[in-house]
């Protein structure tokens, strides 16, 4: 049966090329633009889902008025988180960033005295690296900013100030590093280790981590990014309300709040957030135009075979004289939108690899490119825009 659905299918084609093609071309387009929209939402849903991330939560201060939150702070005192883990036992884990600078940035000379712009550096604890799930290329996680005056750098960094040393495979670690400032500690650090990269899909990206100490910082107030780490079993709404008990505000409409680490990317409102956000109304809509999109290439379908109905009557009276069933006329149907389906997205999947290479190679436009670790949730989408635009294309 299906051999004869096949050849049916491939006759209509071939006697009608001008309109298939033309549903091929519309079907191809409409499934590249759709792919590139659910590509761009697929991605940036995917910030920060790393594994154990369900667990972790960054603590922000929320200001109230009149019982309703007017403005949200990703910062917090530098004190909180070691105040709640203390009367709190589902947080497992505390980790505490602070901003180098007000930009996050400072000019660091190497050995060879040259001077270099370091951007995205943070004074850590230990424990950071293990909550944000941070990985080391060489160093011993343990012992990595253990001592005072330790620093951490990424291998882009590495290479950039070490260069001679990164291309020789000569280890950089204990080598020395000066600030052209001073900051909270010490203006010259060693480096105990080299950080891999952070992840594209990251909302906080780290280029270099400096050691925190545990002295001359309690009174730090209100810039500290906090995260914490909670027992699995924790629930959410509990945690909120025993937090704001257990803490003490400055300021009596202050209140603190668990966020959730993968829901920060898409929380817009927040200030001093580290990376960027984005509005989940946007990639609603952009899912929204992807849907019309479809739509409109499946209308163009049905309204060519209404056009070319009269012209297909005389085979369909001739099928059914012969005793083909009214359901096997339909799967018919249906077999020459999900051929012609199949055969558009095939050319629209190598259409977006090709647009997204371009971009990514000669623009500056940030676009993201296939993500091939998320290859069964490409499949999944392209199986479901198929099988949607097939239905919607053979309803006729």
């Amino acid at each position: 049966m299906f051999r004869s659905f096949l050849l049916i299918v491939l006759r209509k084609f071939r006697n009608r090329t001008s309109s298939s093609f033309v549903n091929f071309v519309c079907f191809t387009l409409g499934l590249t633009a759709c792919i590139a929209l659910f590509n761009y939402v697929h991605y940036e849903l995917s910030y920060d889902q790393y594994k154990g991330s369900e667990d972790v939560y960054r603590l922000e201060t929320h200001y109230l008025k009149e019982g309703k939150s007017t403005q949200k702070d990703a910062f917090t005192d530098y004190l909180l988180g070691q105040q709640l883990a203390d009367k709190l036992d589902q947080i497992e884990t505390i980790g505490q960033l602070i901003p180098y600078s007000r930009d996050r940035k400072g000019f660091f000379k190497n050995e060879r005295n040259h001077n270099h712009l370091i951007q995205e550096i943070y004074y850590a604890n230990k424990s950071t690296l293990k909550i944000l799930s941070l990985e080391l290329v060489h160093g011993e996680f343990e012992t990595a900013l253990s001592q005072p005056h330790s620093m951490l750098i990424t291998e882009s960094v590495a290479q950039k100030l070490f260069n001679k040393e990164w291309v020789n495979g000569t280890s950089i670690i204990g080598k020395e590093l000066t600030s052209g400032e001073r900051g909270l500690i010490n203006n010259r650090f060693k480096i105990t280790g080299i950080l891999k990269e952070t992840a594209e899909n990251s909302h906080l990206h780290i280029n270099a981590l400096i050691t925190l100490p545990g002295y001359d910082l309690a009174n730090l107030k209100s810039s500290v990014y906090t995260y914490v780490k909670v027992e699995p079993e924790a629930n959410l709404d509990s945690l909120n309300k025993l937090a704001n008990i257990v803490y003490q505000p400055q300021e009596p409409e202050q209140r603190i709040f668990f966020q959730p680490i993968q829901a920060i990317h898409t929380t817009t409102g927040t200030s001093n957030e580290p990376g960027a956000i984005v509005s989940i109304i946007l990639l609603l809509f952009l899912s929204g135009i992807g849907v019309l999109i479809l739509g409109l290439a499946s209308s163009n379908y049905v309204n060519n075979a209404i056009i070319t109905a009269g012209d297909r009557a005389k085979e369909i009276g001739i099928r059914k004289l012969l005793g083909i069933k009214p359901t096997r006329l339909a799967a018919t149907f249906f077999a020459e939108a999900l051929l012609l389906n199949i055969l558009s997205s095939v050319v629209a999947v190598i259409f977006f690899l090709l647009i997204s290479h371009f971009v990514s190679t000669y623009s500056d436009i940030n676009f993201p490119g296939p993500k091939w670790q998320y290859a069964n949730d490409y499949l999944t989408i392209i199986t479901l825009l198929i099988i949607v635009s097939t239905t919607l294309s053979s309803a006729y």
